[in-house]
């Protein structure tokens, strides 16, 4: 059931793994290099069936990601205390093994303990920063949070913020009332 489908001047591959199926641009206008694409993605499948391609644990992936990549110091913060939420839920998958019945187990375990819907998004922006990374390392096909519908999971509400007067004082300067 594997082939090539285009969507404008761009080819796409089509394939099913373990009963889904897989849709991914081969962002390529050639039809042959989106069939060597293709070809090297199924001969991927097989090998993780097969088990000859090493498989990797989240906990490995956060770790080569705090040792690869430079953020600024306080993401770098934000990102340790998400790895730490995250660890008990996640360090004991293997990458292929994280799919939306894990994440949302996550999600509703979360909640159960009081957690805002925010901090939730906030956990589950790290999580996806992590598979995006192992999607560039080769390590993940496809990144699972982005599949995950967070429509459930509320944003924080804007804030409201007022004028000092000193700064009311100052706009009237610069703006007069007529």
């Amino acid at each position: 059931m594997a082939g090539l489908y285009r969507r404008g001047d761009v080819w796409w591959v089509r394939f099913r793994r373990n009963g889904t199926h897989v849709r991914k641009s081969a962002k390529t206008t050639r039809k042959a290099e989106a069939q060597a694409y293709l070809e090297r993605l199924l001969a991927e499948q097989a090998g993780r069936a097969r088990g000859d391609v090493p498989r990797h644990r989240f906990e490995e992936a956060v770790e080569r990601y705090f040792q690869e990549t430079r953020v600024r110091p306080k993401t770098l913060s934000s990102y340790r205390s998400n790895s730490r939420t995250l660890a008990p839920s996640f360090n004991a998958l293997h990458l292929d093994e994280i799919t939306r019945r894990t994440i949302a187990e996550f999600v509703t375990a979360r909640k159960r303990t009081g957690v805002t819907d925010t901090t939730i998004r906030r956990d589950l922006a790290f999580l996806s920063v992590i598979c995006s990374a192992c999607g560039r390392w080769g390590w993940l096909d496809t990144n699972p949070v982005t599949a995950f519908g967070k429509r459930g999971l509320r944003e924080g509400r804007p804030r409201t913020r007022f004028l000092t007067q000193a700064e009311f004082d100052r706009l009237l300067e610069l703006f007069p009332l007529t």
